[in-house]
């Protein structure tokens, strides 16, 4: 896919300003996802990428236990009480 417009634009074909600028576009987008990498630096930039996701999920895991302890405290100290339901707060007064 990645290809295709690297191919239309080394043609030579003119275009106008806009065709010209999505062409780059599509190109830019298959650069960025690792389409004109070789099959090994491909398979090392997926295995990158999904480690990176598993961090980012840890990581706002923890941000969230960490959310839900400040409530916690802020809402202990108002005189309220705080009951947690999974993945919802439920506040009563």
């Amino acid at each position: 896919m990645y290809l295709i417009p690297q191919k239309i634009q080394e043609s030579g074909a003119k275009f106008s300003e806009e065709e010209s600028r999505t062409v780059k576009k599509f190109i830019l987008e298959g650069r960025l996802n690792g389409l004109d990498l070789a099959p090994r630096d491909f398979q090392h930039y997926n295995n990158t990428l999904s480690q990176i996701g598993q961090e980012r999920a840890q990581f706002f895991g923890k941000v969230r236990v960490c959310f839900f302890l400040i409530m916690g405290i802020f809402c202990y100290s108002m005189e309220t009480i705080l009951i947690f339901v999974p993945n919802f707060v439920v506040l009563l007064l």
